[in-house]
Order: C-alpha cells, then sequence, then structure tokens
C-alpha cells in the first residue's frame, strides 16, 4: 500500500492557481519503507513541489499556511 488521500484543499478562483493536497501512509508502511508517513503536495504557479512530515502537527501547520497564502512552493524549494 502506498499513501492514500487524507485531505486537500484549492482555491475557489476559475481555474484553480493553488492547490495542497495531504497523503498518508500507515504506520506499518511508513515503517517498512522507511519513509515519512506524511507528504504533502503542494503545487501553485511556480511549480509543484512534495515535502515530508513525520508529525501530523508540523503537516497541519505547514498546510495551514500555504491555504493562508504565508508560504509559497518558490519558498518550500528554498
Amino acid at each position: 500500500m502506498s499513501r492514500s488521500l487524507h485531505k486537500s484543499w484549492q482555491d475557489k478562483r476559475p481555474g484553480f492557481t493553488r492547490r495542497v493536497r495531504w497523503l498518508e501512509a500507515n504506520e506499518t508502511y511508513a515503517r517498512e519503507t522507511f519513509s515519512s508517513r506524511i507528504r504533502l503536495c503542494f503545487e501553485d504557479p511556480d511549480g509543484l513541489i512534495n515535502v515530508y512530515f513525520d508529525s501530523p502537527e508540523e503537516a497541519q501547520g505547514m498546510y495551514d499556511r500555504f491555504r493562508e497564502g504565508l508560504v509559497n512552493v518558490r519558498e518550500l524549494m528554498r
């Protein structure tokens, strides 16, 4: 099993311009593959980037900051 979609958000403007998807693996899969349990996929006009988290609290913080426009893909690529 790989990660499955846990939740997602995209702006409501015509022809989306920003989106974030939260993909989550079960603990067994993450442990067996030595990978992080949570992957956030951020997408905006600057591109697309995947960021990995082990902590749901840390992932939620970044998810919320992206939704609020406080962080963008270009900043995440640095």
